[in-house]
């Protein structure tokens, strides 16, 4: 950042918050929150920083921004790890959340991409493990990066919901939502 010439930067760890005023003037809290995801900007050096969720309250609304994030990983077999016990601390610790923008593509082949992207299934299981109230898919439909038709994270995610009675939708690709 700072060779950009952007010098108002905080640098935070997971759990770390501060407050803030927006430019409009309104105070809040920004939160660095876990996610689960392998972070590299080039050859050398995975796993050398932090990927992170985020969450903003002011207002009386907390909003929680997923991010890029797994929920577990899946072997070629179809064997899966446990879910990663972040969101429920996440849950625990800084929600309910009145919005949450939760990834819901980029999932197919399971054994390959598990470790950096959820399915819709376990974003609503994110969604419950955090305690929104209404979420919003999002990291879908944009750009094919998987095998999935660009179609399914959405039509899944809307047949897993109603089944589930739980406020949790996508938009009109280029639309918008609001709490």
């Amino acid at each position: 950042m700072k060779s950009l010439n952007i010098e108002n930067v905080t640098e935070l760890d997971w759990w770390e918050s501060r407050d803030i005023t927006t430019i409009s003037g309104r105070t809040g809290q920004i939160s660095c929150l876990p996610a689960q995801h392998m972070t590299a900007r080039g050859l050398f050096d995975r796993y050398h920083t932090l990927w992170a969720s985020w969450s903003f309250e002011s207002g009386g609304k907390n909003i929680w921004f997923a991010g890029d994030t797994a929920y577990r990983s899946y072997s070629r077999n179809g064997q899966r790890t446990p879910s990663c016990p972040a969101f429920k601390d996440i849950g625990r610790l800084r929600g309910p959340f009145d919005l949450a923008m939760i990834p819901i593509g980029a999932y197919k082949p399971r054994y390959l991409l598990s470790p950096v992207h959820v399915d819709p299934a376990e974003a609503v299981e994110i969604f419950q493990d955090i305690k929104a109230k209404k979420a919003v898919g999002m990291h879908w439909g944009t750009f094919v990066l998987s095998s999935e038709d660009i179609l399914e994270p959405r039509d899944e995610l809307r047949r897993i919901t109603k089944e589930k009675m739980i406020d949790f939708d996508t938009v009109v690709l280029g639309g918008h939502r609001g709490i």
